[in-house]
This record gives structure tokens, sequence and C-alpha cells, in this order.
């Protein structure tokens, strides 16, 4: 198991006069949230590392420090880079969305925003600190995840890729690394299309898979989810013909 220790962990940090275990638990479960997401993306796959806690004394402040299991150890610092400067950008109000944060992502970013926002005074500061360097949330981050969200539409289409990860929890799921995005998308399918789907999940080869539906775009237009209409199995990419294979049938 490949460790790695960045010169400061990532560090959530509450204060005010009453910090309820209700609350606390919210912003740092979101917390942690955005954190996963971020490096299960730079990593392109689940579970990419294991977070490690410790706390502070005399304070409510939670260190979570990386460790390498499906990731290689060298992407972890751009996964920490990534998470603070997505809730700057957001706690600023650009209208980028931020690199490596998820629709779910954002999401849990806005909770870390609304946990201050509603607590009616009883709450001072919700806050990650890294390398010295705090990034606030505030209701700043609510707005900019919503102008974000807001922009999202739906149109029809296909994508094409390896299917990374298949789940029955909740909605039957899988995830595809798309060939001309490069993004993971998440694919929603019907019961039905199951056993089609479970005989193509092969990790160890180069099974490629088209599916069609309608599509959820971001508001940049790059897809975020699919929900599954039709699903067929593509010829691995060393069986399709070569451009000189082509360029022969065009000359017959």
């Amino acid at each position: 198991m490949a460790k790695f220790s960045p010169l400061q962990p990532l560090t959530f940090e509450i204060a005010g006069p009453r910090i309820t275990a209700r609350r606390f638990s919210k912003g740092f479960n979101a917390f942690l949230e955005i954190a996963n997401e971020v490096a299960n993306s730079v990593a392109g796959k689940p579970h990419a590392v294991e977070w490690i806690l410790s706390v502070e004394p005399g304070s409510v402040r939670v260190q979570i420090a990386p460790e390498a299991i499906n990731m290689h150890p060298e992407k972890i610092p751009m996964a920490i880079d990534a998470i603070q400067a997505g809730l700057g950008s957001l706690e600023v109000g650009n209208d980028v969305w931020p690199e490596h944060f998820s629709e779910k992502a954002l999401a849990a970013a806005k909770t870390m925003g609304e946990v201050l926002s509603k607590s009616e005074g009883e709450l001072s500061t919700v806050q990650v600190r890294y390398n010295g360097q705090a990034t606030k949330m505030s209701s700043r981050s609510i707005a900019s995840v919503d102008q974000l969200l807001q922009g999202k539409y739906v149109d029809q289409g296909t994508v094409e890729g390896r299917i990374q990860v298949l789940s029955r929890r909740g909605k039957m799921r899988f995830s595809i690394d798309d060939d001309i995005s490069g993004r993971n998308i998440n694919c929603y399918f019907p019961s039905e299309l199951w056993d089609d789907v479970l005989r193509s999940f092969d990790p160890k080869m180069d099974r490629r898979v088209s599916v069609s539906g309608p599509i959820l775009y971001r508001y940049d237009g790059a897809p975020v989810n699919i929900t599954v209409e039709k699903f067929r199995v593509l010829r691995p990419k060393n069986e399709l013909p070569s451009w000189r294979d082509v360029l022969g049938i065009l000359a017959e």
C-alpha cells in the first residue's frame, strides 16, 4: 500500500458558540464527499485514497491525510490542490466549474456553506485549511454552486468508452470513461439490461461499449450522466480497421 504525507494535512474547522453534533457531522461529511470525489476524479478510479484522521487538541478541527489505495502517490498533491483551489473558486464566485469537481462534489460544497448560513449565528466559521491557507465557506459558495448547476440541459446523444464501475445500489448504474471527453460519466440503466451490462463488465479487458439516450450536460457542454436507452458492445480497438484498410475499401 503506497503512502504519501503532504507537508500539511487538509484541516476541516468549524467554530462558534454552539456547535451541535448534527452540524459538525453534516459539514464534515460534506467535506469528505468533496475530498473523495476530487481524488477519484484525479485518479480516474473509485476509492482512490484512504483519508487518515487526526484531531487537533482543544478545538473542533479534524485533519485528513491521504493514503494512496487506487492511485499513483504522485497524483495526490494534484488532488489536494484541486480541493483547495475548487473551494476557493466557489467562494470567490467565479463562473467556472472547478476542475475535478463532480456534481456531487459541488452539492457537498453547497452543504458546507449551508451549515454556516443556516446556523442562525451559532456558528462563526466553517473552513478548510491547508499549508497555511484557509478557505472559508459561506453563502457565496452556495450562490456559486446554484449558478453552475442551473446551466444544465438535456439532449439525446451517444457515449462510447470502457465500463469502470458497476453498481446495483439504489439506481442501477455503471460509470464509463468517455472516449471523446475523457470524463467519467455515470450511466443509469433499466433492470432488463442488467445481464447485457454484466457480461460486458471486465476491467481486465479493453472492452468498449456504446450507450445512447438522454444526456445531462453541464452549462459548458461537458456530459454529466446519461439515462441508457440503447446499449451495445463494440469491437476492441485492435480489431477495428486501420486507415489503410479504409483506404483499400474506398479504392475498390
